[in-house]
């Protein structure tokens, strides 16, 4: 299991004047952490790096056992950027969402170092960028995925990409509401 023992949260109660930019933030976070939002918002980010680890060991979409290396490194980049903006996306509150990507990084950083060192390379950020662009942001995952497999405008590739996309979305989605911190999505 990974120790939190290092996450940046601080204890039951904070003043305004603990590194809050006003008083309201204080208050959030106070609400948040006396309700339990705070520490279901740590278990998502530790469950997401449970579900990223039982994904390694089955290739979704029926693709051979024989999967090379760049294509399970990118799928593992691709499903952690997921979970990323996966819980901006469905979190209840920035704040969760803070505290959910801190979980998930600081539990990745333990129990999957090789694969948090490869996150602070350029494969995530084109990810990102891809993102940003809007629009039809499942097809763009797809396309970079492709790309970063070194198989640019393979439709395989690019629909594997987006299926992995979709699907573990809908994981990050379904984990968020059964912690009960889920929201609505706003769009993208």
């Amino acid at each position: 299991m990974c120790d939190d023992r290092d996450m940046k949260i601080a204890g039951a109660s904070f003043p305004a004047s603990a590194g809050f930019s006003d008083e309201a933030e204080a208050v959030e976070f106070n609400r948040e952490k006396q309700s339990g939002v705070l520490d279901r918002a740590k278990e998502l980010g530790r469950r997401m790096v449970g579900a990223l680890q039982a994904s390694g060991g089955e290739f979704a979409f029926g693709a051979a056992e024989e999967e090379d290396a760049l294509l399970t490194l990118q799928r593992q980049i691709l499903l952690a950027f997921v979970v990323t903006v996966g819980v901006e996306r469905f979190c209840i509150s920035k704040l969760a969402a803070e505290t959910a990507h801190q979980s998930f990084y600081n539990c990745m950083k333990q129990t999957l170092p090789a694969l948090y060192q490869e996150l602070s390379g350029g494969d995530f950020s084109f990810y990102y960028l891809a993102y940003r662009r809007g629009g039809d942001v499942e097809r763009r995952m797809g396309q970079t995925f492709a790309m970063l497999c070194a198989r640019d405008g393979d439709p395989v590739y690019q629909e594997l990409g987006e299926a992995l996309y979709c699907w573990f979305m809908s994981v990050v989605e379904k984990k968020a509401w059964e912690l009960e911190i889920g929201r609505q999505p706003s769009n993208g």
